[in-house]
């Protein structure tokens, strides 16, 4: 299945990571870095895919 540890702490990180993305009742504010990484980057491709409910804001 994953070949790698990083392949495996990926996947045990990004199931854990569901938890708190799928429990907003009506408004879920994220704070991420301006850092690039892997988060970042699957959640910009969720905006750019999801425009109709997803607001990127850069402070």
């Amino acid at each position: 299945m994953f070949d790698t540890p990083e392949e495996r702490t990926a996947a045990f990180a990004s199931r854990w990571a569901m938890i708190p993305l799928t429990r907003a009742m009506d408004t879920l504010v994220i704070n991420i870095s301006k850092q690039p990484g892997t988060v970042r980057d699957a959640l910009e491709k969720v905006c750019g895919k999801r425009e109709d409910f997803v607001e990127w804001i850069c402070l």
